[in-house]
């Protein structure tokens, strides 16, 4: 019998979320499971890459709280007219609007957690967020969870516990699987993509290049790693920082490049598909995040081999082991992310097998064909309940 899966996400700007649901739908086995992909807000910068795939997507225009009625009717008579069977929804209003027309409809739905339960509380007043409405948006999330959806997977260890002893999800009805990435991704480019790259970007003579990958927004941490530039610069004067992202602290972040003096150093890129050919052309991948779910943009660094520092928080050594893998250092500190530079900048013995030992961590626990295998165990066993 094969099912049908209709997957419900916010938006398909390029962001970790929306790329793993790509390459989720990439590697479902399709012989098994007949996949369709509705999205709520009209971002569609990888909606060729979902399409590509063969599979129907379809934007429902929601623009705003008021029009979530209407969006809820239009899910619930796509629902009825493909026929599905089981709703597997992504990020906030997805899982609002998609839990609740999955169970008026009388099908099964689960919801995959990206980040810790607590997360947008840390950072409300560096976002300028009203308190009572995001405490509103909660609840309705939390209600709809535990009112619509049947199973929950989480992309972290730490993200399943907050979401258990934060909001006492029980826990049988959360499975962890990490975020992966393709082993195409993998494939090895020859030395020339990296120096075409490096020129493109007017970086031919400059080291070490750091690369940051990630949406502007406080709890990803880059005004740090900008903090701590003057200091690597003593040490090496070639130094480049490239930041690929966009988010609402953008001007923040470039106010400081100018305070700092480091217009002729730090590039922001905006948001970015060739992810893989930055991490190519660069020397070493900064992460300085305060808060992550399961950082794609770190997964995706270490199966290229690339020398990678990071916060030293709780999703972070769920795939770094500190001074193996890469060096985990204090969050929100940019004298230890200098430190850290200047120590794998200065030596490359160390980066190397650094390196190798993450790309081996990522072909042992992160590839898409042993986790993709666990969503579709998780799949099967909701919909194998159902005709028992």
């Amino acid at each position: 019998m094969k099912y049908r899966i209709l997957h419900i996400i916010d938006s398909l700007a390029i962001g970790g979320t929306e790329r793993q649901t790509v390459l989720n739908l990439s590697a479902l086995d399709q012989t098994r499971f007949e996949n369709f992909l509705c999205y709520l807000s009209p971002a569609h910068d990888l909606v060729d890459d979902v399409r590509n795939l063969g599979i129907q997507v379809s934007c429902l225009g929601i623009n705003g709280k008021k029009e979530w009625l209407s969006g809820i009717i239009q899910l619930m008579r796509f629902i009825k007219n493909m026929k599905i069977d089981l709703v597997h929804t992504n990020l906030f209003e997805a899982d609002v609007l998609g839990g609740i027309a999955a169970r008026l409809s009388g099908i099964p739905v689960i919801s995959t957690l990206t980040s810790a339960a607590d997360k947008d509380l840390q950072f409300l007043r560096e976002l300028h967020l009203n308190r009572y409405k995001l405490g509103l948006a909660r609840y309705l999330r939390r209600t709809s969870q535990k009112l619509c959806h049947s199973r929950f997977i989480a992309v972290s260890g730490q993200v399943k516990e907050s979401w258990i002893h934060r909001l006492g999800i029980n826990e049988e009805r959360i499975i962890v699987i990490p975020r992966a990435v393709s082993r195409s991704f993998l494939q090895s480019e020859s030395s020339f993509v990296a120096n075409e790259a490096r020129t493109e970007l007017s970086l031919d003579s400059s080291y070490p290049i750091l690369l940051n990958v990630g949406r502007l927004i406080p709890q990803k941490g880059q005004k740090h790693i900008l903090q701590a530039m003057p200091s690597i610069l003593e040490h090496f004067n070639r130094a480049k920082l490239l930041i690929a992202g966009e988010g609402p602290i953008r001007g923040e972040l470039e106010k400081l490049v100018e305070d700092l003096n480091l217009k002729d150093v730090v590039t922001f890129l905006g948001t970015s598909k060739q992810i893989k050919r930055l991490l190519i052309a660069s020397d070493i991948f900064v992460l300085p995040s305060l808060s992550e779910g399961m950082p794609g943009a770190l997964l995706e660094a270490a199966a290229l081999g690339k020398p990678c520092i990071a916060s030293d928080i709780e999703s972070v050594r769920e795939i770094i082991e500190d001074g193996e893998s890469g060096l985990l250092v204090a969050s929100g500190s940019p004298q230890a992310l200098a430190q850290a530079v200047i120590r794998l900048g200065s030596n490359k013995e160390e980066v190397q097998k650094m390196g190798q030992h993450a790309h081996d961590t990522i072909l042992n626990k992160f590839l898409i064909d042993k986790t993709i295998k666990k969503l579709e165990s998780v799949y099967t066993q909701i919909l194998s309940s159902l005709t028992a």
